[in-house]
């Protein structure tokens, strides 16, 4: 009974650490998000709602289909789905690095997938564990071919 109980102690502990997560403070134009990303297996996801409300959008979440849907309008919307290792911009399948997930109730993303979505500057501190995401001066050529519009850029052409 002794062996079963230690074989049994050591298997959840080993379970527990491959998918142990850090936490990671998360800034948008200047002000930090409640919720906090997460880094697991070495890669930093961040929090669908809190960074895109941030920049701007609208977001939703169907439990049915377990999707995540971040807009300006009908002119740009980003689609996520759990489990999917891709996205979609204005119904254009785009290559995600990792799948999506849910993670302790939250839609998570890789961090790296928001400047592919909308071009922004992405700073990452290790020391600290925050990434910060800043504005840019451009608009990158992914967010031209599919038609992005952002009501900060209204007037200009691009």
């Amino acid at each position: 009974m002794k062996k079963i109980l230690a074989v049994l102690v050591v298997t959840i502990m080993s379970v527990t650490s491959v998918f142990a997560s850090e936490n990671v403070n998360v800034v948008v134009y200047g002000e930090s998000i409640a919720d906090k990303g997460v880094i697991v297996e070495s890669r930093t996801l961040v929090p669908v709602r809190g960074i895109f409300e941030k920049l701007g959008f609208n977001v939703s979440y169907n439990a049915e289909t377990k999707t995540a849907t971040a807009d300006m309008g009908k002119s740009f919307v980003v689609t996520f789905r759990n489990g999917d290792d891709f996205y979609t911009i204005n119904g254009k399948q785009i290559k995600a690095d990792v799948p999506q997930q849910i993670i302790d109730g939250k839609f998570m993303i890789p961090l790296r997938q928001i400047q592919n979505i909308i071009n922004v500057n992405i700073d990452w501190n290790g020391e600290t564990k925050t990434a910060t995401i800043s504005k840019t001066g451009g608009i990158s050529d992914l967010k031209i071919s599919t038609g992005a519009w952002f009501p900060e850029w209204e007037g200009r052409k691009h």
